[in-house]
């Protein structure tokens, strides 16, 4: 397919709304955290930490969309006139693959569809794997750079796609982290050729996914069950419960890999990056920026209209997708606002951010986590490693206030 065939698939109305869409609806929470168990060995599934989201005398602050995706909204603007032959690299590549998913876009719904609907099945239930399979393969997959993924290797029920596309999906390792620390394995990985660094050995991966296929089903049986028609209040607690778990689980996955990129890009203007935290019927975009220590989480992002996928939805996914050419993060933001944003991760962490900045790895095929001591013995833990750096500093002095023998 090349630029001008693509166009043809891609409605001038699609983009128009979609822009609208960006710029009025799709906002980000700012992140700020009071404590984690970050200095921990600690897997993902058992991340914990407690944060409020930014406000101040005017109330809860939130940063649009636009904000962000500047070079993505002026290419927007720009899409509809765009004649053939004047896109090259990863412009023309963003085009080319969002004109193939408008192409085959309700086959896809089909596929969706079908696996979705098994959630509920008694006789033949799509599991969690079969779930992300499918949001993988006939969706993000298809709007992603490079149209490449990894799926977590410890996933369970391993089968090709259970649309019948019969699709066997790359299961590998997707482990991301250090021992020492916040660590685990990722549901979907993307990797892209296209933005790699000419020095670079390996692909780039420009965003990851969290898939989620039991949450809204709780949720469902929550609000019928007649155990707890009388307590509203246990149904809210417990729906919090829920989503709060996933959402640090979701957000230690994204500190992570943002520090990862930084380590392994760090030439890049922009050192913000994405987790798609997605389900079969809505998903939420988060974004660490690992230089800055910022922590934006978007609210969340309706997947389907009826049986037919958003556009909205799909233009919102496709940009974030394609991070790398799109978002412009904070750059040419004043410092002072920026400074004022911040998560604190990196100060709660003080004494083990090296470690987060240095020794973490990608694509890790099992880890070796330690004892996990207590919030308290760690606070403790840095104490320590800063008296033990004094007590060093000491001594050397002493030593060389001693005369020569």
């Amino acid at each position: 397919m090349d630029v001008e065939s693509a166009l043809k698939y891609i409605d001038k109305q699609i983009i128009k709304d979609g822009e609208k869409y960006l710029r009025e609806s799709v906002r980000f929470n700012i992140v700020q955290l009071q404590s984690c168990n970050g200095l921990t060995s600690c897997p993902f599934s058992k991340a914990d930490c407690e944060f409020e989201f930014f406000k101040d005398e005017k109330g809860k602050r939130f940063i649009s969309f636009a904000q962000l995706f500047k070079r993505g909204m002026t290419f927007l603007d720009e899409i509809v006139n765009v004649g053939k032959g004047k896109l090259e690299g990863p412009a023309k590549n963003a085009i080319l693959c969002l004109g193939e998913f408008f192409k085959t876009k309700k086959n896809d719904e089909k596929s969706l569809n079908f696996v979705f609907k098994k959630r509920k099945s008694g006789t033949f239930k799509a599991s969690e794997t079969g779930i992300t399979v499918a949001l993988a393969e006939h969706l993000l997959k298809k709007l992603a750079p490079g149209g490449s993924y990894k799926v977590d290797a410890n996933s369970h029920d391993q089968n090709p796609c259970l649309c019948g596309c019969n699709v066997k999906p790359n299961f590998s390792s997707t482990g991301m982290g250090a021992n020492s620390v916040w660590h685990g394995f990722i549901d979907i990985v993307f990797t892209s050729p296209y933005q790699s660094t000419p020095e670079s050995a390996s692909d780039d991966v420009p965003a990851i996914a969290k898939a989620l296929e039991g949450e809204e089903e709780l949720f469902e049986s929550l609000d019928e069950s007649k155990d707890f028609e009388e307590s509203p209040k246990m149904i809210t607690e417990v729906k919090k419960k829920v989503s709060d778990v996933v959402l640090k689980q979701a957000l230690a996955q994204t500190i992570v890999f943002s520090l990862i990129q930084r380590k392994r890009h760090p030439d890049r203007s922009n050192h913000m990056t994405p987790n798609i935290v997605i389900s079969p019927k809505k998903f939420k975009i988060m974004l660490y920026h690992a230089e800055n220590d910022i922590f934006l989480v978007s609210d969340y992002i309706n997947l389907f209209n009826g049986d037919s996928l958003s556009n909205n939805a799909v233009i919102v996914l496709w940009m974030v997708l394609h991070n790398r050419m799109f978002c412009t993060g904070f750059n040419n933001v004043n410092t002072d606002i920026v400074s004022s944003l911040v998560s604190n991760f990196k100060n709660l962490v003080a004494c083990k951010l090296e470690t987060y900045s240095n020794l973490s790895e990608c694509f890790v095929p099992k880890f070796h986590p330690k004892k996990n001591p207590s919030l308290n013995d760690s606070a403790r833990g840095c104490e320590m490693d800063l008296h033990n750096s004094v007590a060093m500093i000491d001594r050397i002095k002493l030593d060389d206030e001693k005369p020569d023998a």
